[in-house]
């Protein structure tokens, strides 16, 4: 008889992962953050969806799972980080289950056995996995298969470009309509990155004296070009519009890629990509056509 209502138990329990959820929300907030539903992590143009989870090397990041509302019927989605109605305790590890040999175990799991855990990733690149199994307290024998989501682990972007050094190295004479209108200059730069979309930070000054209606902040990287053989993205170039005459200087302050964005390290700072010509001022000189002055010379009747 015991075994009999124990069955039933584990029957209703099991009922309630499989059939009982209602429609799960697609995304929480969790410590002020938007945590996205696998699958559903489209965030405007920002956050593209992904196939798997991308993370860059170095990166700590923590990882939420839904507890079933069947074993903890009074647990609140919006209050995601208070666990007190949870029924359940929390499995997580690196690597499928089914096949644990096939991921090399790129990072740790930091000791968590509630629906939030917080993972370390480590120094090397490649594709790994995130298990999780949800376990009812009161019977250990009803919990599922768990969930697994794929995570690419990538490196930071690599991001350099050439300063130039000579006042006028990059001038062109531009008419009074044309500086009015608006002068564009297309900044080059060389990036190594998985990523699709980089942003750039940078602080302009024209004839020595700063313009911060000129500084870009979170600037996209156009005309993006990738290597035909490997697919990382090789180069593109951030436009830079100026409606004055001057010189001016840019200088690139911080270079993020779109996972880097999202990846922190321990002290919660952006993972950013080495910056290989940090600080130099890159040189760009809007010029008047120049007319020809007149001659002076000494009179032959003094």
């Amino acid at each position: 008889m015991k075994r009999l209502i124990k069955l039933c138990t584990c029957l209703l329990l099991t009922a309630g992962i499989v059939y009982g959820q209602t429609t799960p929300p697609t995304s929480v907030v969790i410590e002020g953050n938007n945590y996205y539903q696998h699958g559903h992590n489209k965030d405007g143009a920002n956050q593209p969806q992904e196939a798997r989870d991308s993370v860059t090397v170095t990166s700590v990041i923590k990882y939420f799972v839904l507890p079933d509302p069947g074993g903890s019927p009074n647990y609140n989605p919006a209050n995601a980080v208070n666990f007190s109605d949870v029924n359940s305790t929390f499995t997580w590890s690196l690597g499928s289950r089914s096949s644990p040999s096939a991921f090399p175990a790129l990072g740790t799991t930091n000791g968590s056995t509630t629906p939030l855990v917080e993972i370390t990733w480590g120094n090397v690149a490649g594709i790994d996995s995130i298990w999780v199994r949800e376990i009812p307290i009161t019977n250990a024998s009803c919990a599922g298969a768990g969930n697994t989501i794929p995570v690419a682990v990538i490196n930071k972007p690599n991001i350099s470009f050439t300063p130039d050094d000579g006042i006028y190295a990059d001038s062109a004479c531009y008419t009074l309509t044309e500086v009015t209108a608006g002068v564009t200059y297309n900044f080059d730069m060389t990036v190594t990155t998985q990523s699709s979309q980089i942003w750039v930070d940078y602080t302009v000054t024209k004839n020595g004296v700063a313009v911060p209606s000129l500084d870009g902040e979170d600037v996209p990287l156009t005309n993006i070009v990738r290597d035909s053989g490997s697919g990382l993205i090789i180069g593109g170039t951030i436009p830079l519009i100026f409606n004055d005459y001057g010189v001016y200087e840019v200088t690139i302050t911080k270079v993020t890629d779109r996972v880097s964005r999202k990846s922190t390290d321990a002290a919660g700072d952006w993972i950013l990509g080495t910056i290989t010509s940090a600080g130099a001022k890159f040189t760009y000189s809007v010029m008047l056509p120049v007319r020809t002055g007149p001659i002076f010379r000494i009179p032959n009747n003094f």
